[in-house]
């Protein structure tokens, strides 16, 4: 009994084994086998689970570095465990084959032998371990039907082979499993004293059909429960988590048949089997079910659980006392549903849980890391706008507690701050992951920082608005950088990190940014060539470097463009795996280069475009162009100052229709195709541009009409076409402007619900006729500001009477010879200033606005009494001001003041000495210009200016704006020129 109990306090003795296969050495050794090979095999699980454990919480990371290490560390394992497991197996298959060639006697000896072999086997979770511990049962069973004494096959060698089987994870397992029952019953009803199933022979064919991902696995399983004669806690646990495992089952029944099976456990309770009593892992997997499910009152059912759980422990009932996994699948419930007070409710179990512990001390109630993680992430997926502060009160309560918040606890807060849409979000990650460095620097090494938390915080970076992002970002690179090459194999920055840091230079506007991007791109090389395969460029690399350089402003950024962009086509004919141009490479390149500077910019993306074409037509399929590479040519060309580029945008318009109309119907222009058309030629001046946008947009309405294009011409293409006549000049422009906001009109009316007429429509055709010189514009364009003002007071909000539509009215009767032209500028703009006191911020006032009226006055060219009134309003700028104080008169306003003096007051010294004033207020304010030293020359005469000039600068001959004191014009944005005094008077 000494030996015994010695192999006992050896077996046990092996550190960082579990209970369970303690007890298994335990049960083995007093049956008298040896603990020798048990104990090397327990051994060798060690390593197995050791490194399993690492493996899973690397797995569990979610990052490629983790599964980077996490593939490191099964190495490592194989190397550990490689010699000593060799020769375990090469010992175990000598032993099992020296048994199976049947060379000796079978004894007592050989049947201990065979038992220690079936264990070992039975460990090896393998198919060969499985079939090997089958083998060995079946050469027991010869011996034992041959009357043999020595041999038994008990209950639990079987128990032992169909585990293996079980663990074994091999196809058709289960069956397996179940045949060995079957061969147990029947045998036990044939052979006395045959070994019986029991229920640990039952529990193992369920969890075998559990393990397996056959069809109909978990009614089976089911099946199986309902023959045994009396199935304990354990078999309906198995059952449990074999319908949460089920695949051809949706959530809502899965959730319904395990609560089937809790009805079924009552059940048995009732009818004396107290083995069939559910426990906390029976109520923990429920609870984890409802979590699972996504049904809308799932978290309440998984609180419900909880709280039943605390209610019967608190009742005296230990057999389901809540642990730490319940009060977190709780809170991880929560963290899945979408009600407004989850995060509320995570916490409130949270402190509950607390409660708990301060009041009973119990362990099992101590708050954990992973329960605080789950309110925290509960928090991550609430929609409430104070859940940061929230989850960041939670980690400070962990800190209170002496708890160590993980890498996960710091990793969700930093995504947190990171799209929480802040502009201090990035800042706010940054400090997060200080927080995270600092912690792991004190000892706390399960918040090492890991690569999500640096690539988080360099994506806030990217997304930030602040000034020296992309700085802040390398930064961060560059601390990641370090902490690889100082061993932290948790930290690698891969060409995604790279990439993102890149990019975000790529979209600064700094003009150094491209030498920034230059050197992450060159870094990221050296590293490749290095051996360091996760820095790899690829197509993102190269075509970000090309956005910085399209975007720097820089002379040679053409160049370097071309020469990034052979580089890449020499990198994918050399088979390189990482850089392939496609069509969304060869559409950002066209891209970059529209937007970059220089005369022959879209003539380049047209080459790159005809690139595409040619390499899709002699069989590269990943270069084929799309609509998006044609519209990015044609807004090229579009945005040239060149009538040659409206041209050529015209061109490409319609070759898409010819394209799409053989067949290709991924190029069928869209609206955005016509827009650029329409907008090319409305941009120039030139005779018969705006004819040209005309005819695009009738051809759109043409061809939408007839079916051959799905896009139907908006607001936009009309108000384009309407704007380009405005600006055309041509002398038919308003009668053309004026026929399309008609036709506008009558589409809207005929039930074409893209074509409404708006303020622009309205304010474009007003400018139309504002430009001409046709008799009556002027009261074309206050009926049109009439007719807007009825739509908006009938309800049509597309319709809105706004500052610009006012200007230009006025403008148009400044520029008319109607009498008393300069009345009316003044009543109108009485009439938009009293609309804005009484609360239209649309139609504010501006200088503008003062100045068109000012120039009704100028330029008023009536009888005496129609001069005297456009004098008279003109001079009483003042009460005009008073009227809207907002407004401050500028340069323009005072030389237009000066020129309705000059043109409508005879020459006199009255005449003199108002312009003398008119200009002293100018200096005052720091409003002298050109325009206005130019207006003083036709104003005063030769002599009375360079008296004005000599009594304030003592200057008496040349007069420029550099002579005069800097005071007078430095409220003026104008280009100074020199100007000679002049020795003429205009009168």
């Amino acid at each position: 009994m000494g030996s015994i109990a010695w192999h006992v306090c050896k077996a046990i003795s092996v550190r960082h084994v579990s209970l369970s296969s303690q007890k298994n050495v335990v049960s083995l050794v007093l049956r008298g086998q040896s603990s020798t090979p048990i104990i090397q095999a327990l051994r060798y699980s060690h390593v197995l689970s050791s490194g399993h454990d690492c493996h899973s919480q690397w797995s569990r990371s979610k990052s490629k570095s983790g599964a980077f290490n996490a593939e490191n560390l099964l190495e490592r394992a194989d190397r550990r465990k490689g010699g000593a497991m060799r020769k375990l197996t090469n010992d175990l298959s000598s032993e099992t084959e020296r048994i199976l060639t049947k060379s000796e006697t079978f004894t007592v000896d050989t049947m201990k032998s065979c038992t220690r072999a079936i264990f070992q086997w039975s460990r090896s979770k393998s198919k060969s371990g499985a079939f090997n511990a089958e083998k060995l049962l079946e050469r027991v069973i010869e011996e034992e039907d041959a009357n043999n004494e020595a041999a038994h096959a008990s209950t639990a060698i079987y128990n032992m082979v169909i585990s293996a089987w079980a663990a074994s994870g091999a196809e058709g397992s289960a069956c397996r499993v179940e045949v060995l029952l079957e061969r147990m019953k029947e045998r036990s009803g044939k052979v006395r004293n045959a070994a019986k199933p029991d229920t640990i022979s039952y529990n193992a064919v369920i969890d075998a059909w559990r393990k397996t991902k056959e069809r109909g696995a978990a009614e089976r399983a089911e099946q199986l429960l309902l023959q045994m004669p009396k199935p304990d806690v354990v078999s309906f646990n198995i059952l449990i988590d074999a319908w949460s495992n089920c695949q051809e089952t949706n959530t809502a029944s899965k959730v319904e048949r395990a609560e089937k099976v809790l009805a079924m456990m009552q059940q048995q309770v009732q009818q004396g089997n107290k083995a069939a009593e559910p426990n906390t892992i029976t109520f923990n997997s429920l609870m984890k079910l409802w979590a699972k499910s996504g049904e809308e009152d799932a978290a309440e059912r998984a609180e419900n659980f909880l709280m039943y759980m605390i209610a019967a422990h608190n009742d005296g009932d230990v057999t389901f006392k809540p642990d730490s996994i319940s009060f977190t699948t709780a809170i991880d419930a929560w963290s899945k549903s979408n009600h407004d007070d989850a995060g509320a409710r995570a916490e409130h179990i949270l402190a509950l849980m607390q409660d708990l512990y301060d009041q009973q001390g119990h362990h099992h109630f101590k708050p954990t890391v992973a329960a605080f993680n789950a309110a925290i992430n509960t928090w991550s997926n609430s929609k409430f706008k104070g859940k940061l502060a929230q989850a960041e009160d939670l980690l400070r309560k962990m800190e209170s507690l002496r708890l160590k918040p993980d890498s996960s606890t710091y990793n969700m807060l930093i995504d947190m701050w990171t799209k929480s849409g802040r502009t201090d979000a990035a800042q706010g990650a940054t400090n997060i992951l200080h927080r995270m460095e600092a912690s792991f620097a004190r000892g706390n090494h399960y918040a090492k920082p890991d690569s999500f938390s640096f690539n988080s915080v360099i994506n806030a970076w990217s997304r930030s608005t602040e000034r020296g992002a992309p700085q802040q970002a390398q930064n961060v690179l560059l601390r990641m950088e370090r902490q690889h090459k100082n061993g932290n194999a948790a930290v690698v920055p891969d060409t995604i990190t790279f990439n993102v840091v890149l990019a975000t230079w790529a979209n600064t506007h700094d003009p150094n940014a491209f030498h920034n991007a230059e050197a992450i791109v060159r870094r990221m090389e050296q590293r490749f060539q290095a051996g360091i395969l996760p820095s790899q460029p690829d197509t993102i690399t190269y075509t970000s470097l090309i956005r910085a350089y399209a975007t720097s402003g820089d002379k040679t950024a053409m160049q370097k463009i071309t020469t990034t962009l052979h580089m890449m086509i020499d990198l994918e004919k050399n088979g390189s795996t990482v850089v392939h141009l496609d069509t969304k490479c060869y559409n950002i390149i066209i891209d970059a280069l529209a937007r970059s500077r220089g005369t022959d910019r879209a003539q380049k993306a047209y080459n790159i475009l005809q690139v595409m074409e040619n390499k899709y037509q002699n069989g590269d399929l990943h270069a084929k162009p799309d609509l998006v590479s044609y519209n990015t040519v044609m807004k090229a060309f579009a945005s040239s100052n060149a009538l040659e580029g409206a041209q050529r945008a015209n061109d490409i318009l319609t070759r898409l229709e010819s394209l799409a109309n053989d067949g290709n119907s991924h190029l069928k222009p869209d609206e955005f195709s016509y827009n650029t058309a329409i907008a090319a030629w409305s941009r120039h001046r030139a005779n018969g541009s705006a004819q040209k946008a005309h005819e695009v947009l009738q051809r759109m309405i043409n061809l939408h009409k007839n079916g051959v294009i799905d896009t139907n011409p908006n607001t936009s293409c009309f108000n384009a076409v309407i704007s380009g006549w405005a600006r055309s000049g041509e002398q038919n422009a308003p009668e053309m402007a004026t026929k399309i906001l008609h036709q506008m009109e009558s589409l809207h009316l005929s039930g074409n619900t893209h074509v409404k007429p708006d303020t622009i429509s309205y304010s474009s055709v007003i400018d139309a006729f504002a430009k001409s010189n046709a008799r009556g514009a002027a009261n074309e364009c206050e009926l049109l500001l009439e007719r807007m003002e009825s739509e908006n007071q009938q309800g049509n909000s597309s319709v809105a009477v706004d500052t610009t539509a006012f200007n230009t009215v006025i403008t148009a009767i400044a520029r008319s010879r109607e009498p008393f032209k300069a009345r009316k500028a003044h009543s109108i703009f009485h009439r938009m200033n009293e609309k804005y006191q009484n609360g239209d911020k649309r139609v504010k006032p501006d200088v503008f606005t003062l100045n068109a009226v000012l120039n009704a006055c100028a330029f008023t060219r009536g009888d005496a009494m129609d001069r005297e009134d456009a004098l008279q309003i003109a001079l009483s700028i003042q009460d005009i001001i008073q009227e809207a104080p907002h407004i401050k008169l500028d340069h323009i306003s005072y030389g237009t003041l000066m020129k309705a003096c000059t043109n409508l007051m005879k020459p006199s010294n009255e005449r003199d000495n108002m312009v003398k004033d008119v200009f002293r207020k100018c200096c005052d304010e720091g409003k002298v210009s050109n325009l206005v030293m130019k207006e003083l020359k036709y104003s005063l005469s030769p002599r009375y200016l360079k008296e004005l000039l000599a009594d304030s600068s003592g200057i008496t001959s040349k007069f420029s704006l550099s002579n005069l004191p800097q005071e007078w014009s430095c409220n003026v944005r104008e280009r100074r020129n020199s100007f000679t005094a002049p020795h003429k008077r205009n009168s």
